[in-house]
């Protein structure tokens, strides 16, 4: 009974999510062969808002095509070596004392991708090494917004 039972839990599980492509994404970052990415990850807050996170990082090249070709629309994403942008417009390698490097977020919660061929520097000023272009972008979240530019910044008027 307890067999039956178990059998049963596992099937609901399974049939409950979409197990195969879970399994694919996480056999994709298990791959050798890593290349360097720009990365806008847009994760959804409790109160209905957006928090935005840009970073460069590592992933298997079997990933990035999985995400590029929309085989990959769901499951998890690791970027490792991970680099941000500091308040002081420099690049920092987010592994210290306390942080690997590595970061995990969900594939559903990527809002661009792009393929950089030159590795990040740290130390580099926001000036010397910029963001991809957003028309080279490479999409890829659920439904149609995701192949969305972001919206422009709003022009500056000076005051007279």
């Amino acid at each position: 009974m307890n067999r039956l039972m178990g059998s049963v839990l596992l099937a609901v599980v399974l049939l409950g999510c979409d197990a195969r492509t879970d399994i694919q994404a996480s056999d994709a970052n298990n791959a050798h062969e890593k290349i360097w990415v720009f990365v806008q990850i847009n994760v959804p807050e409790e109160d209905g808002g957006v928090e935005s996170y840009y970073y460069y990082g590592q992933i298997p090249q079997k990933t990035y095509d999985g995400i590029s070709q929309n085989v990959f629309d769901k499951g998890f994403i690791l970027l490792e070596n991970v680099k941000y942008w500091g308040n002081d417009d420099l690049l920092h390698e987010y592994k210290d004392d306390e942080n690997t490097g590595d970061l995990v977020y969900r594939i559903e919660d990527i809002r661009r991708i792009k393929r950089v061929h030159t590795v990040p520097d740290v130390g580099v000023a926001s000036g010397s090494l910029s963001p991809p272009p957003a028309d080279e972008d490479v999409a890829a979240c659920a439904g149609d917004a995701c192949h969305e530019q972001p919206d422009a910044a709003p022009a500056v008027v000076p005051s007279e």
